[in-house]
């Protein structure tokens, strides 16, 4: 089972680092090895995690952004996944390029703030699975950011990366006083986490309780010098990533030909062939180089 709590996520994320480190995890080929001596949570987990038949693939979207981030750089999970909506979610760094371009419209029309419905075009990869075959497709979709953003108080987990750039953006109004995402913007505007450290997985997870993963913010004297503009113009949206139209492209195989009618392997019932458009399971999920 997933880890849920915050004291799950750090067990995790312990017995990860400590497998990587001796090499009981690791990547060859663009695909994630095992080693039965690995931590049987771990193992299940990025077993789910990355295979892309699975509904657990990408891990789940409350994965705290730190833990994410760390096995994007080792090559575990695939980077792409920080520009497509998953399950109707993003990720952190999801939220944070769609709430970009939400900041530029409400700049454009006076400043407002986010209204329930405010949505923005993402890109949605679903797959649509059936024994043996999976349908690999991204489209853009409306994301319903506004309604999301107003509810962020009723969220159970509510990232760093979504808070700081609420901030960024004058959007604290947003949050209502006393909850517990108020109080952690709070808290990251008074005291600056450290640096993710593999030797201390506290680092992965900083907060209040953890005294070793914070320090005070030092904040230096107002000298009059204006500060940048409030909403700066957001990139183009650059649509759907090309490592994932290649990793689709990769998986277009036809399924095995029908055998012809009256033979002997017509005869066991065989199922029908199956249209092009579904694909063979893409059982890593990475984007195959050139």
């Amino acid at each position: 089972m997933a880890p849920s709590t915050d004291q799950e996520w750090l067990d995790f994320v312990r017995h990860y680092l400590a497998d990587h480190r001796a090499g009981r995890i690791r990547v060859r080929d663009e695909k994630v090895v095992m080693d039965r001596a690995a931590h049987p949570d771990v193992r299940d987990n990025l077993r789910r995690w990355t295979n892309i038949t699975r509904r657990e693939y990408g891990g789940p979207m409350a994965m705290p952004e730190r833990i994410r981030a760390q096995l994007v750089r080792d090559g575990v999970l695939p980077e792409w996944l920080d520009r497509v909506a998953m399950a109707g979610e993003l990720t952190p760094l999801g939220y944070r390029n769609a709430m970009a371009q939400l900041a530029q419209r409400c700049h454009e029309q006076g400043g407002r703030l986010p209204a329930r419905t405010d949505t923005v075009e993402v890109t949605v990869f679903t797959a649509r699975r059936l024994p043996g075959w999976t349908r690999l497709k991204a489209e853009e979709q409306p994301f319903d950011i506004g309604r999301r953003l107003r509810d962020l108080d009723r969220q159970a987990h509510v990232s760093d990366t979504v808070l700081t750039t609420l901030a960024e953006h004058g959007w604290s109004a947003l949050l209502r006083p006393g909850s517990a995402a108020h109080r952690r913007l709070a808290w990251l505007q008074s005291y600056e986490p450290a640096l993710p450290n593999r030797r201390n997985p506290e680092t992965y997870l900083p907060g209040p309780a953890r005294p070793l993963t914070y320090r005070p913010r030092e904040v230096p004297a107002y000298d009059g010098t204006p500060g940048p503009p409030a909403y700066p113009p957001p990139p183009p949206y650059p649509g759907p990533p090309p490592e994932l139209t290649a990793a689709m492209a990769a998986v277009n195989l036809s399924p095995p030909a029908t055998p012809a009618a009256g033979s002997s392997a017509s005869a066991n019932s065989a199922p029908p062939a199956q249209p092009a458009s579904w694909h063979r399971s893409n059982r890593s999920g990475r984007a195959p180089g050139p």
